[in-house]
């Protein structure tokens, strides 16, 4: 069909379509997962959703004769019969912003970063990264005490060695917080006293 399937990550396939193809409705896995999966096909008599379904029976068959599927049965494994196509996107032909460096194991963050001529790694590499406007992307760290034990400590360290003289932090839910040099010893993200004081006598 023209398209080129590039599988970088056992996490992330690509499937890399030729300019102005037309696409269906595609459902994420999320909305198909435990459904009925002929529903959650792409839908319509329209050329766009029969290719589509003609794709997804082919890929099917493919998988089913490969000799890898062969060696999982073997081993008492699951075969893999199936791909699912959903996400579909475009690749911006530029990206612009005011970040020198960005850490986050988002390939698509990543890749957009390069794009923009970012530095981009994964939060916990090695290298300190140029000085300037850097982002993080924390999202994995879903509670408090995670961004407290993991993230912040390394981040004023970079602080206290005047690496750069503020830190943001904008939060999922709209909460935003920023932090200056001098006011870095505030340890806003610790805990509240249960009680300020004693027991009363």
């Amino acid at each position: 069909m023209g398209f080129q399937l590039d599988a970088p990550h056992p996490a992330r396939w690509y499937l890399r379509l030729p300019e102005g193809t037309k696409l269906p409705a595609l459902a994420g896995p999320d909305e198909a997962l435990g459904e009925d999966l002929f529903a959650a096909l792409p839908q319509g008599d329209d050329a766009a959703a029969r290719r589509w379904r003609a794709l997804i029976t082919e890929v099917q068959v493919v998988l089913h004769q490969h000799p890898r599927n062969r060696e999982r049965a073997a081993q008492g494994k699951p075969a893999i019969n199936a791909l699912w196509f959903w996400g579909a996107g475009r690749l911006p032909t530029s990206v612009q912003s005011r970040y020198l460096h960005v850490r986050s194991r988002d390939a698509l963050l990543q890749g957009l970063a390069r794009m923009a001529g970012a530095a981009a790694a994964a939060p916990d590499a090695g290298d300190n990264g140029p000085a300037g406007d850097s982002l993080v992307d924390m999202r994995r760290l879903r509670s408090l005490d995670l961004l407290a034990a993991q993230a912040l400590p390394p981040l004023l360290q970079a602080m206290a060695r005047r690496e750069f003289d503020e830190l943001q932090l904008d939060f999922e839910d709209g909460a935003s917080f920023r932090l200056r040099h001098g006011q870095r010893r505030w340890q806003f993200w610790r805990r509240p006293l249960a009680a300020l004081a004693g027991p009363a006598g």
